[in-house]
């Protein structure tokens, strides 16, 4: 069972789901390197701050304490300016940033001699605080030890983390676009040689093209020469199979030609009964040779498989031919064709299809021969008219049969509307038999040109 899809979407498909998995977990692993980056770079300022503050105590002799130096960020200038230090002994505080004012501030753990400690605590204007506590010895005063915070908006960070975060997801909503695209891309010209593919074996089949043909890629170049063998295998069985159809016809007629003549014997020694039936199974052989005489050649119906060939010329010509005859001469043959009318089918089959026609109507015109053609989107329409004696409605499907004539007096095998009929139905078309406006027969050939 043949399953429908397209390799196309298939593969952007695929594409999709990949990028739908890896781009999404690439953002997330991006934030949590920026967030931890930007984690670090604060608490190293806090650090830098803290060692300057711890390295800057001075004891004055009287046992005040001074820092020699202080951080120099701005903000610690401003009140409540985000950034802040500050300096305690026993829990009191003895020095601290200008930008803390009167408050103060209270790491939520414990500081500890010689370590750092990290803490959230909230500051000045309920800040949220990220903050850095040690206790440190001052140089020259071993016994007197100092509490040392400096703490930073956490806001800040968080400000940063989210600014980044957009960016981040803006970027990877921007390179999935992109890789969309050049998959997009990539799938279109990748399959570009599949398309041209398509459209050879299209061609073969329609009968345009013999073989597939052009530049492949390595990949699908053994896949072209495999079939192209089985092309030549195909066309080699076709025309073995079309001759011994020709011959097998041919062969045949000269026996047919003797047993009509021993059916006429037949008659003329009275034997009426076994003749018409020896007849009508002689008419049922002819049927089968003309038909496969008419068939056995290669050909593809499609209308893209033929040149278009000139119908006022082609019906002319036919006409012509039938002119010579001595019955036809007496007849007027009113051929209105447009001569820049386009018809595209096998040359061979529309002169068997029309001169079938053309020739039944001949054989049943009294004075006049009328044939017209008429265009349409999809389709032409030919009407050959005459204006014989026509057919009872009742008869009209008859006729198209193998072998069936209107009137036995006529000669003729009453096999030629039968052989036209199945041309024009293999090439999708419909003969229609009706009565004629000139008061005989009527006979609308349609043929499809899509």
């Amino acid at each position: 069972m043949i399953r429908e899809g397209s390799l196309s979407l298939r593969l952007l498909a695929a594409w999709l789901v990949f990028l739908l998995l890896t781009l999404p977990m690439a953002a997330l692993g991006l934030q949590a390197l920026f967030e931890r980056s930007i984690d670090r770079g604060a608490i190293s300022d806090l650090t830098t701050d803290l060692n300057l503050i711890a390295d800057s105590i001075e004891i004055d002799p009287s046992g005040n304490v001074n820092l020699v130096d202080v951080p120099a960020h701005p903000n610690f200038l401003l009140a409540y300016g985000h950034r802040y230090w500050q300096l305690s002994e026993d829990g009191k505080p003895l020095l601290r940033s200008p930008s803390l004012w009167a408050e103060t501030l209270s790491p939520t753990q414990p500081s500890q001699f010689g370590a750092l400690t990290v803490s959230r605590f909230s500051g000045p204007n309920d800040q949220s605080l990220l903050g850095l506590a040690e206790i440190v010895r001052a140089p020259s005063h071993n016994d007197r030890a100092f509490e040392i915070v400096t703490a930073i908006d956490y806001e800040e960070i968080l400000v940063a983390r989210h600014s980044f975060s957009n960016d981040v997801w803006i970027g990877v909503a921007v390179v999935f676009l992109l890789i969309i695209l050049a998959a997009m891309a990539q799938v279109f010209i990748g399959l570009k040689p599949l398309k041209a593919l398509r459209e050879s074996l299209t061609a073969v089949r329609n009968g345009s093209a013999r073989r597939i043909e052009g530049n492949f890629p390595t990949e699908i170049a053994p896949l072209i020469s495999e079939t192209n063998d089985l092309l030549a295998a195909r066309d080699d069985a076709l025309a073995a199979a079309s001759a011994r159809a020709a011959n097998l016809a041919h062969g045949l007629k000269t026996p047919l030609a003797v047993m009509a003549a021993l059916s006429r014997q037949l008659r003329r020694d009275g034997a009426f009964k076994p003749a018409m039936e020896f007849e009508k199974q002689l008419e049922a052989m002819r049927w089968h040779v003309e038909r496969e005489l008419a068939l056995s050649r290669p050909r593809f119906f499609e209308p893209a498989a033929h040149s278009q060939i000139d119908a006022a010329t082609e019906i002319s010509g036919i006409v012509s031919a039938l002119k010579k005859l001595a019955r036809s001469e007496e007849l007027n043959w009113n051929v209105s064709i447009n001569p820049s009318l386009p018809l595209t089918i096998d040359r061979a089959d529309f002169s068997d299809i029309m001169g079938n026609v053309l020739d039944n109507a001949q054989k049943w015109a009294r004075h006049q021969v009328l044939v017209e053609a008429s265009q349409t989107a999809n389709s032409i329409l030919l009407t050959v008219d005459d204006d014989g004696p026509g057919v009872e409605d009742e008869q009209i499907d008859r006729i198209v049969q193998r072998g069936e004539r209107a009137d036995p007096t006529v000669p003729g095998s009453g096999l030629g509307l039968a052989i036209a009929s199945e041309l024009i139905f293999l090439y999708g078309g419909q003969l229609r038999l009706s009565r004629s406006s000139l008061g005989g027969l009527r006979a609308a050939i349609t043929l499809n040109q899509a």
